[in-house]
């Protein structure tokens, strides 16, 4: 491998957490707006527009892709729409993406990002459960505990602006990492076998129908059955709110998703540092987020949560690594 594709590699994940991070606050602002009237059926409709943002993103790409290629741009490998895993993977995004924006509609766009972070915790645990794979316990206890630390000390309410309801943000942002860890777990095994980059994006818009689908049929049925009467999809939000959030699901979904996949292609025979540096490119959308929200006036955070950020980063790197050797492990005992 040539020298310059780890860096490549490591600026295309930073553009990644760049996008992340201000796409969660972009979120946030939308989000907030409707906390006090309907939080509940504002998110589901934001986390909508998002997910179809980033569909018709990949969606596009992936036409304009087939079409410029003298080959057609056949992909090497795909992933079958009604498979099981796939259908499943696709319901668990759906949810994350829902839960996650409910989070922010109670609690800043910053604290929400940490607490669904926290799904390498959640994905360390969910491996051990439905597995028979052992992990160091106590290097691994350590590094958790110092990760919940971090999360708990970023939560705190001191010298902040957030909404009415936080203990209900915070029970809605780790029930996000919960599903998106569900997901990963599902996903990753879908899509181990997907080599080229076309094959990766194409799946991934597979995911996305699954998962706007999952968000339609369950608030529909939710609605109809708790109402009587049918829900408008993205009917809560204003015509601008709407425009708004599928361009910034375009940014934080289907962009962002595209630079992880190139950088992580490129860091895929790298040393094992690498993963190291890829785990700490991404977690730095972490710090960005707060800064967007730190120049719009809506979050202020105090020294102790500030030390909690960094904790919780370095936590994070250091598990992300565990959730790596735990995927390597499964696939060498396969």
């Amino acid at each position: 491998m040539s020298k310059t594709r780890p860096l490549r590699g490591y600026v295309f994940l930073l553009c990644a957490a760049l996008g992340w991070g201000v796409g969660n606050a972009v979120t946030g602002i939308t989000a907030a707006k409707y906390a006090l009237t309907t939080p509940v059926l504002a998110a589901v409709d934001i986390a909508l527009a998002n997910t179809l943002g980033g569909l018709t993103f990949l969606g596009g790409l992936v036409v304009i892709w087939r079409k410029s290629t003298p080959s057609g741009g056949r992909a090497d490998s795909n992933v079958n729409l009604l498979d099981v895993k796939t259908l499943v993977s696709g319901a668990l995004k759906g949810l994350n993406t829902c839960l996650f924006v409910l989070s922010v509609t109670y609690i800043v766009a910053t604290k929400s990002l940490v607490l669904e972070s926290t799904y390498v915790l959640w994905a360390v645990l969910l491996s051990v459960l439905f597995s028979t794979r052992s992990i160091p316990v106590l290097a691994t206890s350590s590094k958790a505990l110092l990760l919940c630390i971090g999360a708990f000390l970023v939560s705190g309410t001191a010298g902040t602006n957030e909404g009415s309801q936080p203990v209900t943000g915070i029970v809605f942002g780790l029930s996000a990492g919960l599903s998106y860890a569900g997901y990963l777990l599902i996903w990753s095994r879908v899509t181990e076998v997907l080599k080229d980059t076309l094959g990766q994006l194409r799946s991934t818009a597979k995911l996305l129908v699954v998962s706007a689908v999952t968000i339609v049929l369950v608030t529909e049925g939710f609605v109809g059955i708790s109402t009587g009467f049918p829900w408008i999809p993205l009917g809560t939000l204003g015509s601008r709110d709407v425009y708004l959030q599928t361009a910034n699901g375009v940014l934080v979904i289907g962009v962002v998703y595209l630079f992880i996949t190139i950088g992580m292609g490129n860091l895929k025979d790298a040393a094992e540092g690498a993963s190291v540096i890829a785990a700490f490119c991404l977690s730095l959308s972490i710090p960005i987020t707060l800064l967007v929200e730190w120049a719009i006036g809506k979050f202020a955070p105090s020294l102790v949560q500030l030390l909690g950020g960094v904790l919780f980063i370095v936590a994070f790197v250091s598990m992300s690594v565990t959730v790596r050797r735990v995927r390597e492990s499964r696939t060498e005992n396969e």
